[in-house]
């Protein structure tokens, strides 16, 4: 069970360098010799590998059935603040995010803040208070640049280039999501590059260029992933 232990923690260096393919496969590798059920004393570490195998391409009919695993396990732990998120209770995410960010404040952990700065600047710009959301991505980015992570950096320029388009910047919002491009393609999740893709015909749209934004939009249907991540994208 020792990989069990092991897997999770490199999961996030491999993470960090953008090495989808490689985490997926070990941790598919991995899947196969545990089996269905978690070990005991390891649900945490046995979600965590569900969701790598599940972060690369695959059509795997096993798949649906180790979701509704982790569905199972998460619900003996306490809840994260990216499952009241995705469950449709912002506030609750919200306020659970505050904590976390602390601790990672305390620890210097610096993906960690990251990580909670993003859904906190999403938070902000959905109240309208853009400047605030601005800042906490200035921070958020500043941590990931100094790890040198492509994902997260992808992800909070597209982020950033969101708020400044319901702040009615759209000429730096499309500057900023030509940026999220680059480092996207790097990382080797086909969500990120569609994600960034997105972004100008969105800047498209609200301009009223309708046909800009209509080629934008189906470049980034065609980048869509087909896993369990990247259906609901772009």
């Amino acid at each position: 069970m020792s990989h069990a232990r092991v897997a999770p923690e490199l999961s996030w260096f491999w993470r960090l360098r953008g090495l989808h393919g490689e985490w997926a496969a070990t941790a598919r590798e991995l899947l196969a010799a545990v089996g269905a059920e978690p070990p005991a004393g390891l649900a945490e570490e046995y979600v965590l590998c569900v969701i790598n195998a599940l972060s690369g391409e695959s059509d795997d009919p096993a798949d649906q059935r180790r979701l509704a695993r982790v569905e199972d396990a998460l619900a003996d732990l306490s809840r994260p603040p990216r499952q009241e998120q995705f469950a449709g209770r912002p506030t609750a995410s919200e306020e659970s995010f505050a904590p976390s960010l602390a601790g990672f404040r305390a620890t210097g952990d610096r993906w960690g803040l990251a990580s909670c700065l993003g859904p906190l600047a999403m938070f902000a710009d959905w109240r309208g208070d853009h400047r605030h959301a601005l800042e906490l991505l200035d921070e958020g980015l500043s941590y990931v640049r100094e790890l040198a992570a492509p994902e997260e950096t992808s992800v909070l320029l597209r982020t950033r280039a969101t708020v400044l388009l319901h702040q009615g910047e759209p000429v730096e919002a499309r500057e900023h999501f030509s940026q999220a491009l680059t480092p996207a393609p790097t990382v080797g999740l086909a969500d990120k590059v569609a994600g960034a893709l997105r972004g100008p015909g969105d800047a498209a749209r609200l301009a009223g260029d309708t046909g800009h934004a209509r080629v934008r939009y189906e470049s980034a249907l065609e980048a869509c992933a087909a896993n369990w991540f990247g259906m609901g994208r772009p």
